[in-house]
């Protein structure tokens, strides 16, 4: 995943086409090996030769289905790639966000499940929130899921300015559990890594839900 970004960062900054066919290299190793097509579910973990894990091999993150929903668009933007994979593989994966990734009583998206949608952990990292947020933003203008995807922008900008993030300090909550209460007082230093890109690349899309 974070290859193929860096390749499309890099042939943003160089235009060295080099860069757009590692991307492309990448984007068929996820069909091949990383993306299940019969449940169009991402696994976590693999064995030496990509399959999936003898005993991981079931779970799956919300988080990353939205990740990748933004990184296949950034792809298809920047490569002019009109690969019909791209916005079916979008669309089923925000489907299953959508159905199996928000908690229906509290919102936030869980942190791990298995290819059925089962949860299998029920807390609620910040990042896969804010994921999310960007995977929505990008599917407003889908005609088969803006609805839901302007209602989910709504919700989970909510949550993560009522939860997660103090913006008086700077701080936020690193992971709440499934009652949306703090967990560890601890922050990875990747999360500012979501934050910034995701709130900068999304706001543009949120005039449209006020």
């Amino acid at each position: 995943m974070h290859l193929m970004e860096a390749c499309i960062y890099m042939y943003e900054a160089s235009g060295d086409e080099a860069y757009v066919q590692g991307a492309k290299d990448m984007l068929e190793l996820f069909y091949d090996k990383l993306l299940d097509p019969e449940t169009q579910t991402l696994g976590e973990f693999f064995d030496d030769d990509l399959g999936p894990h003898p005993s991981e091999g079931h779970f799956v993150e919300a988080g990353h289905h939205s990740e990748w929903v933004w990184l296949l668009k950034r792809y298809q933007e920047v490569s002019g790639d009109n690969d019909p994979r791209l916005d079916q593989t979008m669309s089923a994966l925000f489907s299953w966000v959508k159905t199996h990734g928000i908690d229906p009583e509290h919102s936030g998206v869980f942190n791990v499940q298995d290819r059925e949608g089962r949860i299998l952990d029920s807390n609620k990292r910040i990042w896969p929130n804010l994921e999310t947020i960007r995977a929505a933003s990008i599917m407003v203008d889908s005609s088969e899921h803006g609805d839901d995807a302007k209602e989910m922008l709504v919700q989970l900008v909510s949550v993560v300015q009522e939860y997660y993030i103090d913006t008086v300090t700077g701080n936020w909550n690193e992971v709440l559990d499934r009652n949306m209460r703090p967990v560890t007082s601890d922050r990875a230093g990747t999360t500012p890594y979501h934050i910034f890109p995701v709130l900068r690349e999304a706001a543009g899309y949120w005039h449209c839900c006020r």
